[in-house]
């Protein structure tokens, strides 16, 4: 909360996971471009973004870990097979033939909202668990070669079964981006995480 002249202005969580489909070699101004124009035609904050999601094929995209590290953002990674196994709203058969999926914005950002949900709740299981009162730290994220960010992938998690597919956390279906003076063009998709029970119910 922020107290200035009388006012409290809330702060937004970061609840907004940003799933994102491009075409190779497409720049960091035009993800950004991409990114804040959909934000802000659906009046949503930027501030409230918690992370990109992608398939892992992207996860060497220059333009997007650019733009995550110069954000602090995490970049989720998941693989064709698990983001086939996500019901979206918008599937393509184009998207399948190129890529074995037929979602990636999409698929993308509901799985990353969901894995969140399950991180906080197993977190939360664990802290009741231990009794203990110690502050848990921080999770930092790693460098990797060269003083470069880590980005973590997620090929090892176990996929979600389509019965369970938070479709309903799908804030803001897929959005294709071109701009005329920049080769390539970036789809995006907004999901919001969910509590964990939400869910599962």
């Amino acid at each position: 909360m922020v107290a200035a002249k009388g006012l409290t202005i809330q702060c937004p969580s970061r609840v907004f996971w940003v799933g994102i489909g491009c075409r190779r070699g497409t720049s960091r101004g035009l993800i950004e471009q991409a990114v804040c124009a959909v934000f802000q035609a659906h009046h949503l904050p930027e501030d409230a973004i918690a992370g990109l999601a992608t398939i892992d094929t992207k996860a060497d995209e220059a333009g997007l870990i650019e733009f995550c590290r110069d954000r602090h953002l995490p970049l989720h990674c998941f693989s064709a097979d698990q983001l086939r196994l996500i019901a979206v709203p918008h599937p393509s058969g184009a998207i399948l033939a190129a890529v074995g999926t037929p979602s990636v914005a999409e698929a993308a950002a509901l799985l990353a909202s969901r894995e969140v949900g399950r991180e906080r709740a197993a977190g939360g299981a664990e802290e009741q668990g231990s009794g203990k009162e110690e502050q848990q730290e921080q999770k930092k994220l790693p460098q990797g070669e060269a003083g470069k960010p880590h980005l973590p992938t997620s090929d090892s998690r176990l996929p979600i079964p389509p019965s369970q597919s938070p479709t309903s956390s799908l804030y803001v279906p897929k959005q294709i981006v071109r701009n005329a003076g920049q080769s390539g063009l970036v789809t995006v998709a907004i999901a919001r995480s969910l509590p964990y029970e939400a869910m599962e119910a």
